[in-house]
């Protein structure tokens, strides 16, 4: 059974275990009614250590009337009055609670709608309590690695930048008020870290606002998508865009909660209006001619109607934003990425600072304003139409781990374990090797199918392992593997065990398959000689291939081999990859496992 959320949906966050009164405190997130309303937690007013956050703003009203008021309005106030509960408040100041009660147009707390005063409030609070030492060893890194109530992460930066601009004016923008410190770009540190019974409160001169839109709404909002958004509609996709997690029933029982994120390329009224299209209507006549695979005068929401093919274009899986969309490992080298319309693909290539989308068709273009953020991903406005368009053959490089189910499950134990976004987060001292089967307590897997075999040692059997960072002077490694991106795919599946995958879309042509993995110190001295023997198959191409054959002693980075030296793909499309381990050590030898980093395609010239 799934269950769909959408709209302003906040999924619950998965959590390590908490007291029971702390759970009482997440529960009443969503109640309509302050679970201990009526009931008293101050305790010696005498020590401000030992009385309650509530007690310790309430002896200071000159700096939190107006906060507790709001606390009071959304029913929170004797919540965060229990001393057995710890909380980290980032609590505003009178006059920043004066200036949000402007901005929203209200003069009493109560005509806020109640879920979004919840929502505000969530933003405003940390399980725990945060000291001061290790605010600032977050403010070094860049944002607070546990996760606020509301579900995200608090960025720290000194000063505040104006971010709502365009790329071209980002290099000329610079931070205000460096000298104080200022949480997700809107409201500055007043006092750090008081230290209460049941936690820390900090005082901001400024009031941060959750981010509550859907992609669609952002897009409203600006007010500059109105052609865009009625494509959206008309191709019957707005439903889908506005979903921000769905809810999964377990085989054993139980569910999982996976956040939905997407990115979307967005063009302007304007965009569409230098090029003589005002109208959905007009849109569809010029698609008719752009994309001859499509259908013009039938429904919109047909799957092969022009405009709804054109809709499914814009949208990626995942939360992207541009860095990840134009991180290359080379120069000059050409992104490719599968949209939502099936065996569709844009390509991304960045030459001397300036990126383009689609570089080689008549409608190339490029980023206006990117990173727009979103409840459920990211908007990149862009210059072009962006009409689909088939690509000539290029290399693609597919990252294992890169994902979207695999990148959620990663973020999702980083959030339970105060490591904020994983995924994306700089390698470290540390690494982290995360269950990614079927079982795995932090999201469903889609990406991949396999068949376990019986093994030896306690190796996980399919895992996401994020590497640790390279501390050996002597290589221009980011990471101890090199690994691209770095993360490996863990496998321990056992004799005769298998793992098949879909590869992304691949533009049809010849090419060389070459696959990327890693080794092991302690893997060298069994399976360094005559390798560890792998049957790949893919499509209907089948080789038998033997691992580390013939590696050095001491390698354990990232080495590439080819598995195909020519295949050819008759159609754009994505393909079945799939691997089976056909050596007896993979049952019998405890320390066995394979460490895959990603597969290459490489065009071969005519």
């Amino acid at each position: 059974m799934k269950k769909i959320h959408s709209k302003h949906t906040v999924p619950p966050m998965r959590l390590p275990a908490l007291s029971l009164t702390f759970v009482a405190l997440i529960i009443a997130i969503g109640a309509c009614q302050d679970p201990y309303l009526g009931q008293l937690f101050e305790l010696d007013e005498g020590d401000e250590t030992k009385i309650t956050n509530i007690a310790f703003m309430e002896k200071y009203p000159e700096d939190y009337a107006l906060f507790l008021d709001f606390l009071k309005a959304a029913d929170y106030y004797n919540a965060l009055n229990d001393a057995s509960s710890t909380v980290t408040i980032f609590a505003p100041d009178n006059a920043a609670m004066d200036s949000f009660m402007k901005i929203k147009d209200i003069s009493s707390f109560e005509q806020l709608d109640s879920a979004y005063a919840r929502q505000v409030i969530q933003v405003h609070m940390l399980r725990g309590g945060l000291s001061e030492a290790s605010f600032i060893q977050y403010l070094n890194e860049g944002s607070i690695g546990i996760p606020t109530l509301f579900g995200d992460y608090l960025t720290l930066s000194y000063g505040f930048t104006n971010q709502d601009i365009d790329d071209a004016d980002r290099a000329n923008s610079k931070p205000e008020d460096t000298l104080s410190i200022y949480i997700n770009n809107m409201a500055s540190v007043r006092d750090m870290a008081h230290q209460t019974v049941n936690g820390m409160v900090y005082k901001l001169g400024g009031v941060v606002r959750p981010l509550i839109e859907t992609v669609v709404e952002k897009m409203h909002d600006y007010g500059e998508y109105s052609l865009f958004l009625d494509a959206v509609e008309q191709a019957g996709m707005t439903d889908l865009l506005n979903i921000t997690s769905d809810t999964v029933q377990q085989a054993m029982g139980g569910y999982v909660i996976n956040p939905v994120n997407y990115t979307v390329l967005a063009v302007s009224d304007e965009t569409f209006r230098s090029a003589g299209i005002q109208s959905v209507d007009e849109l569809e006549n010029y698609l008719a001619e752009k994309d001859p695979a499509g259908q013009s005068g039938i429904a919109r929401s047909d799957s092969n109607s022009v405009v709804r093919r054109y809709v499914s274009y814009h949208i990626l899986a995942g939360s992207n934003t541009k860095g990840s969309l134009t991180y290359s490992s080379t120069p000059n080298e050409i992104k490719v990425f599968d949209t939502f319309q099936a065996h569709e693909i844009i390509t991304i290539q960045t030459l001397v600072g300036q990126t383009f989308i689609n570089r080689g068709s008549q409608d190339v273009c490029g980023f206006v304003r990117s990173d727009i953020r979103a409840s459920n991903g990211y908007i990149h406005k862009i210059d072009g139409i962006l009409p689909v368009w088939c690509p000539e053959p290029s290399v693609v490089v597919w990252d294992f781990c890169n994902s979207t189910d695999i990148v959620s499950i990663a973020n999702s134990y980083g959030a339970a374990n105060n490591l904020g976004d994983l995924y994306s987060s700089p390698c470290d001292a540390v690494e982290y090797k995360i269950d990614i089967t079927k079982s795995n307590p932090y999201g469903t897997i889609h990406s991949f199918d396999y068949k376990l075999a019986s093994t030896k040692g306690t190796w996980l059997k399919v895992g996401y392992w994020k590497c640790k960072a390279n501390t050996d002077a002597t290589v221009d490694y980011e990471n101890e593997f090199n690994a691209y991106l770095n993360n490996l795919l863990i496998l321990n599946l056992g004799y005769t065990g298998w793992i098949e995958f879909t590869t992304p879309t691949i533009v049809k042509g010849n090419y060389r398959v070459e696959l990327y993995y890693a080794g092991a110190k302690a893997l060298a001295k069994k399976f360094y000689g005559g390798g560890s023997a792998v049957k790949f198959t893919l499509d209907d191409y089948l080789k038998q291939h033997y691992l580390w054959k013939g590696w050095e002693s001491t390698q354990q980075a990232v080495q590439g081999e080819v598995l195909f030296p020519n295949i050819t793909f008759q159609n754009t499309q994505s393909h079945t990859f799939k691997a089976v381990l056909m050596d007896a050590n993979a049952s019998t030898v405890s320390t066995y496992r394979q460490m895959w980093d990603y597969v290459k395609f490489i065009p071969l010239d005519e």
